[in-house]
């Protein structure tokens, strides 16, 4: 991804920066971010942007906001992107310039972000136009601080196969309950919803009831589950019958959890549980739940805190794949044997994607194939020490590996040079059980706070990839595995605390039993 920061706006010409050098706008062929939180948007910068080949667009004008005389220039500029499948937007206020600039647009993905003022009652017959004009999208999201009843009647009837939507401080109305309910189950072609709000209200789980949707995700910032609802999202999980996908990522643990997961036939279950996490008194619940879904593949889990209950809940369960990732010093060595064991236990699992704070030495199950590894600190000589423990295994495995070049002292980091990891790389090319089909260095490029830890696309940006050579497969369609566990690592090196950190590695590597060179 390309960012430009605006460093002019007049009413005829616009100035900006590349983030390394000064730049046409005409060189950029993919990805274009303009950053602009101080102006407002004018006829030059539309002007420049005109006819541009690119696939994908975000504008972020906080504090100027989309002005009505420039809504000519800034529609015919947008219709010329003939190429364009992504478009972000990130404003304070909707108005009508800006459902008028986005009318027949040929884009795929629409992601609308509104601050602050959030949705105008004056303007919902134009967003509600305009999102029917865009007749390729299939996968709009909008994020915006207050919920009103046009923004369910904006999306009703769209041919969407995927809706995102985020509502937070205010959360949802009980007042609009019908309008959601009467919304969601007009998308008849709707297969993945994904709601991030701040509280939860029985009518949420009325709306959802019968929907033929195939993925859901319900997260918040605040969002509890209360016991008083349970049987109401008993009820409505269970009438998703074509659900095969669920997330849930929550403040507070509640076990009517348990209660509404038991018997579903969801092949994959994400759950991130913050500040109260898993208690032990329900171990049995949890077991009998996870053990209930019979057609469950992929299992992920986050949570608070290092709990006996994670390794006994999921011993001996017949999933595929799972995906751990603990808060900060979640897995550590004194609980090695506790995560052997029950690994050892998933006989059929072939992927384990884990996400560690510090590194640790565990034993893996046979069956593994699949090894996605990712660490906040990790230094050469344990670098070196993982091959070894991989090569040790008597199957061939494939591991995809994300570490911060750095060590830990006590709560600070020390910055490793990535120079001493190329060397380590350089020692595993001579092994000839070890093939290294991948070695990227990142370099951290905003330094700045201000990003949403929530959105993972924004949380990737922070960092810039630089390529070295001698790998026999660096592709761009090489990259990282984007899984539960990696995403969580993503978050927590953009958390304040973790800006001291300046490099990072991806590595991909083939190893096959050191028996077998």
């Amino acid at each position: 991804m390309t960012e430009c920061y605006i460093t002019s706006c007049k009413e005829d010409t616009v100035r900006w920066a590349d983030t390394k050098t000064d730049a046409s706008l005409l060189s950029f062929k993919d990805t274009l971010t303009l950053m602009n939180d101080y102006v407002s948007f004018c006829p030059g910068l539309w002007e420049a942007l005109h006819g541009l080949n690119i696939k994908s667009l975000s504008l972020n004008v906080r504090f100027g906001g989309f002005k009505v005389k420039y809504a000519d220039s800034m529609s015919k500029s947008l219709l010329s992107l003939t190429h364009l499948d992504t478009l972000n937007i990130k404003v304070n206020a909707n108005g009508p310039g800006l459902w008028e600039a986005l009318h027949g647009l040929n884009i795929k993905s629409l992601s609308l972000s509104i601050e602050y003022e959030g949705l105008n009652v004056n303007y919902a017959d134009s967003m509600s136009q305009s999102l029917s004009s865009l007749t390729q999208l299939d996968t709009p999201s909008i994020k915006l601080d207050d919920n009103i009843p046009y923004l369910w009647e904006a999306p009703h009837g769209l041919n969407i196969k995927s809706l995102n939507l985020s509502i937070w401080y205010v959360g949802l109305n009980v007042n609009y309950a019908d309008s959601m309910s009467q919304s969601l189950s007009s998308l008849t072609q709707l297969d993945t919803l994904s709601i991030k709000l701040d509280d939860n209200i029985p009518y949420l789980w009325e709306a959802l009831r019968g929907l033929n949707i195939k993925s859901l995700s319900l997260s918040g910032k605040f969002l509890r589950l209360n016991v008083n609802y349970a049987d109401s999202m008993s009820q409505s999980l269970s009438s998703l019958t074509q659900l095969d996908t669920l997330g849930f990522e929550f403040d507070d643990y509640s076990p009517c959890l348990w209660q509404a997961l038991h018997g579903l036939n969801i092949k994959s279950l994400s759950l991130s549980i913050w500040y109260v996490g898993l208690n032990l008194n329900d171990a049995y619940s949890m077991s009998q739940s996870l053990s209930s879904l019979t057609r469950l593949e992929t299992l992920s889990i986050e949570p608070n805190g290092q709990s006996p209950v994670l390794w006994k809940a999921v011993h001996g369960l017949n999933i595929k794949s799972l995906s751990l990732s603990g808060q900060n010093g979640c897995f550590t060595v004194e609980h090695a044997n506790s995560i052997a064991q029950s690994l050892s236990s998933l006989k059929q699992l072939e992927t384990l994607s884990i996400y560690f704070w510090k590194y640790i030495d565990i034993k893996l199950p046979q069956s593994l194939k699949h090894l996605n590894s990712y660490f906040m600190v990790l230094l050469p000589s344990e670098l070196r020490e993982l091959v070894d423990t991989l090569s040790a295994c008597t199957q061939t495995i494939e591991s995809n590996l994300d570490f911060c070049c750095a060590s830990l002292d006590g709560t600070t980091f020390k910055r490793i040079p990535p120079e001493e990891y190329i060397v380590v790389k350089k020692e595993l090319e001579m092994l000839k059980n070890v093939e290294v089909k991948r070695f990227k260095i990142l370099d951290r490029t905003r330094q700045s706070d201000v990003y949403d830890v929530y959105d993972d696309d924004d949380a990737a940006s922070d960092w810039s990839v630089r390529g070295i050579g001698g790998v026999h497969d660096d592709t761009e369609d090489d990259d990282n595995v984007k899984d539960f566990a990696y995403k969580k690592f993503v978050r927590r090196m953009c958390s304040h605390m973790c800006k001291t950190i300046i490099n990072r590695i991806s590595m991909r590597l083939l190893i096959t039993p050191s028996s077998n060179s």
